[in-house]
């Protein structure tokens, strides 16, 4: 019992150090930080993501915001913000998405050219493995080279970090400079090089970087993906054979 214990702790101890070095030698370094808000021009139309933390440029938030009531997106609604003197605002208290109006010149009339418009949208951050040929995998041998497939609204310049859990359920902590705060446009290239992983269960998964502080405000995570590693092509068939069932450990 004590040995079997030992042996499972050097293996987690051995997928950590693998991973680690994997992906600090993939992953570029961070150009630079994303802010922790969207910065709202009110001389122009804008574009909100629900939950993004929101700045009105030269406006004071004592104005009402209201939803546009030819969208059926959202129902009629209409906002006056708590406290008056300010330009910070929490678009998680919206409800829903649609087109909303800020009456920044304060005349009542709404959707003149005086007020500025926020398309607010819902965000979106979904990923998907793929193989060297674009096809979606989640089971593959070890030294196969992987991308990651993501699909956002993200900002390319909004900050995410990449999250991995080994075979064991226990998360890969890779020392943060450059796994985490990784621009949305980086990780578009990211390829993960899988010859120095070791064989079993990975999830895999992105979340905004310091709880949306870089992500304009943004806290969210994406889909977690499974990555399933072999230690031949035979047994990748035979795991594939069986639609995904499961092998024993010392199959593995």
């Amino acid at each position: 019992m004590v040995k079997e214990e030992e042996k499972k702790k050097k293996k987690r101890m051995v997928a950590y150090g693998m991973l680690g070095i994997l992906l600090l030698s993939m992953i570029p370094a961070v150009a630079g930080a994303q802010r922790g808000y969207n910065c709202i021009i009110t001389s122009e139309d804008n574009v909100v993501l629900l939950g993004q933390e929101l700045r009105f440029e030269d406006a004071d938030l004592s104005n009402i915001i209201k939803g546009s009531q030819d969208n059926k997106d959202i129902r009629w609604f209409a906002l006056r913000t708590p406290s008056s003197d300010t330009t910070d605002f929490d678009s998680r208290i919206l409800p829903g998405k649609g087109i909303y109006y800020v009456d920044t010149n304060r005349n009542g009339v709404w959707g003149d050219d005086f007020d500025t418009k926020l398309y607010v949208q819902e965000p979106r951050l979904e990923i998907e493995l793929r193989d060297a040929e674009g096809n979606a995998i989640d089971a593959t041998i070890t030294g196969t080279n992987i991308t990651i497939d993501m699909v956002t609204n993200l900002d390319y310049d909004d900050r995410v970090d990449i999250r991995v859990t080994d075979f064991d359920g226990t998360e890969v902590n890779v020392d943060g400079v450059f796994a985490e705060n990784v621009s949305v446009n980086e990780v578009r290239s990211f390829e993960l090089d899988t010859k120095r992983m070791g064989t079993g269960e990975y999830l895999i998964w992105l979340e905004t970087s310091g709880n949306g502080g870089l992500a304009q405000g943004l806290d969210i995570s994406s889909n977690v993906v499974t990555l399933r590693l072999f230690r031949n092509d035979w047994q990748l068939q035979q795991f594939l054979k069986n639609e995904g069932g499961e092998l024993e450990k010392d199959e593995w």
